[in-house]
């Protein structure tokens, strides 16, 4: 290898020049670097479990779901029996079923108390009547509804909560056939109904409001991966260049290695884009390991360098250098 690192230093310009030129290609690249937010793009298709996931799935109608709650355990109110979380919980259906990207063709397909009807057995056969055409305004009204939802055994723990203090919607979302633009339409869903839920609440509403399903995980995967990255990758640079200087107290040094992580980050990153490799939830640590373990092997090379200037003070600094890779190497 002694022939490679002299010919490195000898033409360390042109070195220089081409890695500054294929970083800021890579760099480019990085524009078009997507987050993966599908949780079951992490999933091979050949996968059994996954498989039959997807056959229950299709089955029951269960794909793409996104689940709105809403509570309301003040007692004096009977709970969530009262015109105004009932009428909350109506608004919500209709508003959501609106929404691009949810499949709504029938009034079901956003299910909750405002849109099911109550099947029942009668002597002539089945009775299919709506639970709430519209929200119960009297006593009598709201306690019928009640003791309808309750009388189904179906319902309860789905629509209802047992205890009567929380209402639940459910929706179905369109797929995103595996496409960034199908990623980006389920992800203004969810952030559409979550604008809807914080109107209501800056509007003073005592109701709770909680959002779950695929839809709600997968835009906060990716809301929470790039927090964390914008977050963490600053305080990683800053923990490195801080150790370095506190090391050798030299610009140099520190500007070396912390020189080689940031092209070793730029340089993954932009062929992950070049190469269409989405990041995920969990690859978006990997620009912080690439910089604490990376930078590692800069410090190895200084502290070598450094020990080889003590031991040959004679030496040039070209020499220093190619004494200092050969040993490394070997």
């Amino acid at each position: 290898m002694a022939n490679f690192f002299g010919n490195v230093i000898r033409f360390r310009y042109l070195v220089i020049g081409s890695v500054l030129s294929c970083t800021l290609l890579a760099y480019m690249q990085m524009q078009h670097l997507r987050f993966e937010s599908d949780a079951e793009a992490l999933i091979s298709t050949n996968d059994a479990f996954q498989q039959y996931n997807d056959l229950v799935e299709d089955r029951f109608g269960m794909q793409d779901l996104i689940v709105v709650g809403v509570l309301n355990d003040n007692a004096a109110e009977n709970g969530v029996f009262n015109p105004r979380t009932l009428g909350l919980v109506k608004e919500l259906s209709e508003r959501i079923a609106l929404l691009p990207g949810i499949k709504a063709v029938r009034d079901e397909d956003v299910a909750s108390v405002a849109t099911m009807d109550n099947i029942s057995g009668t002597a002539d056969g089945l009775s299919v009547d709506p639970f709430m055409e519209e929200v119960p305004q009297t006593p009598e009204g709201l306690a019928a509804l009640k003791n309808t939802l309750f009388g189904n055994t179906m319902y309860m723990d789905w629509l209802v909560s047992r205890d009567g203090t929380g209402l639940l919607i459910t929706a179905k979302m369109e797929s995103s056939e595996g496409t960034p633009e199908g990623v980006a339409r389920r992800s203004a869903v969810y952030k559409a109904i979550r604008k809807m839920i914080q109107t209501k609440k800056e509007a003073g509403l005592p109701e709770e409001f909680h959002m779950a399903g695929r839809g709600a995980m997968e835009v906060t995967f990716e809301e929470d991966g790039k927090r964390d990255m914008a977050t963490f990758l600053p305080l990683a640079l800053v923990i490195v260049l801080g150790g370095l200087y506190c090391t050798y107290r030299s610009l140099r040094a520190v500007l070396l290695p912390f020189a080689v992580v940031v092209v070793s980050v730029i340089w993954t990153l932009g062929s992950m884009a070049a190469a269409g490799v989405p990041l995920d939830f969990m690859s978006t640590v990997m620009p912080v390991l690439l910089l604490a373990i990376g930078v590692a092997d800069g410090i190895h090379v200084m502290g070598r360098y450094y020990d080889e200037l003590l031991e040959r003070p004679q030496a040039t600094a070209s020499e220093a250098v190619l004494a200092t890779m050969q040993e490394m190497w070997s």
